[in-house]
């Protein structure tokens, strides 16, 4: 019976020994930090930009689970993208123009920093330039393409073509709302292909000029060489 109680006697004391020592690891490894700062005091972002704000803490071991996050104001502004509020860092994404302050505060304390989070709406332009010459010479049948060059702001359906004499030209594509189009050459003329810009009420106006195939052409000139031939021929013959 003696050895049965010393036996039970030591297994508690293992026991005792191993569940202590455990919570002195955690203890030393659970830091709780002294001091927390924000790496920035203030950060402008565009609406629907996101950032991520970071910290410092002292020590720099110290468990991150002692920190908390909180919007102080403007949470119309800004929201957290991150569930875990209990963190080192954390996601925020602009939602308005605005401001709006954020706060990262030691647990239990009344020690935290601050960073002040201004959202401004993107400016965009919406200017747009002709690409390659203003006038442009095609021979009948050639398909052949138009451009222009847009600037950020500017959205391909902003932007839309248009032929001034269809019995000259048809475009070879039916998307005539982007930045390029496609065009085929039908008959012999002279028009006009515009790019009108919705944004800004302006046009670029390209000419094009469209000949017989100059095969065709060479054809013509061959012909009336050999009449010149034999018209001497025949001046040889009278002589």
């Amino acid at each position: 019976m003696t050895k049965k109680k010393t036996i039970l006697s030591l297994l508690f004391a293992v026991l005792v020994l191993t569940v202590g020592f455990g919570a002195l690891t955690a203890s030393a490894r659970d830091v709780k930090p002294r001091r927390v700062s924000i790496t920035r005091s203030s950060k402008t972002l565009y609406v629907g930009g996101t950032y991520e704000i970071q910290t410092r803490t002292s020590p720099s071991d110290s468990d991150d689970d002692y920190l908390y996050w909180s919007i102080v104001s403007g949470k119309n502004v800004v929201r957290f993208t991150d569930k875990d509020r209990y963190d080192d860092d954390i996601k925020i994404k602009a939602l308005k123009t605005g401001t709006a302050k954020i706060r990262c505060r030691i647990r239990g304390t009344r020690k935290y920093d601050t960073i002040t989070i201004k959202v401004i709406r993107k400016k965009y332009t919406y200017a747009f330039y002709r690409v390659g010459s203003t006038t442009k010479t095609v021979e009948v049948g050639d398909d052949f393409e138009l451009k222009v060059k847009k600037t950020s702001g500017l959205k391909d359906n902003d932007l839309k073509w248009s032929i001034k004499n269809k019995k000259i030209l048809r475009f070879d594509d039916r998307d005539i709302t982007d930045d390029e189009v496609e065009l085929e050459a039908r008959r012999t003329g002279t028009t006009y292909v515009t790019c009108y810009n919705k944004k800004t009420k302006k046009k670029i106006n390209y000419k094009i000029k469209v000949i017989r195939e100059r095969d065709d052409d060479d054809d013509d000139d061959d012909d009336r060489y050999d009449r010149d031939d034999r018209d001497d021929d025949d001046d040889d013959d009278d002589d």
